[in-house]
């Protein structure tokens, strides 16, 4: 008697099909549309990053590094990456190379001080969260990891504040935090 579940595709197999079909969607444009090499490596490592392939994704950020040292979005997608496998301190440096390198990019000011509250650097992540909310007054994100850095510092008043505002800017998980800690 044939067994035919033996030849049903699990879910982990179709999911595993279903990114490897989707990394070379995301690649044959890379081949034909003459981009540069710095900007292949990227667009790969973002994939990469995607899928949840954060060591990759590292890579790739990494090899647009070498060939351009002075590219700021690398370092900031390669600091994403270095967040997500929890390298707090590494994440960091990139951020900081991109500062270094474009000191009016709000979003590197911003995952810096985010991935500072991480390593309990709550003071010096406020610093970066002013400084991205004085880049970009709009970021409901910027508010709301400021937020979390002057709870951990005991600041509930300035904290309630930074919420109430990151919720009144659209950032609907800000209203949990209100709830929970704001009269």
């Amino acid at each position: 008697m044939h067994n035919y579940q033996d030849e049903r595709i699990n879910s982990t197999d179709q999911l595993d099909v279903m990114k490897r079909l989707l990394i070379i969607l995301l690649l044959i444009p890379l081949i034909s549309f003459g981009q540069s090499e710095i900007e292949d490596r990227v667009e790969v490592g973002d994939a990469k990053y995607i899928l949840e392939d954060y060591y990759g994704a590292i890579a790739d950020y990494t090899k647009a590094i070498e060939l351009d040292p002075e590219y700021e979005i690398a370092y900031t997608r390669r600091g994403d990456a270095k967040i997500e496998i929890e390298d707090y301190y590494g994440a960091i440096a990139d951020f900081t190379k991109a500062i270094e390198l474009d000191p009016e990019f709000e979003y590197a000011y911003a995952m810096r001080g985010y991935s500072k509250y991480f390593i309990d650097s709550c003071s010096s992540a406020i610093e970066d969260l002013n400084k991205a909310i004085e880049l970009d007054p709009e970021d409901s994100y910027s508010y709301w990891f400021r937020g979390l850095a002057k709870e951990s510092l005991g600041y509930i008043n300035g904290a309630c504040s930074d919420w109430r505002k990151s919720a009144e800017l659209g950032y609907t998980d800000a209203a949990t935090l209100i709830a929970e800690n704001c009269n």
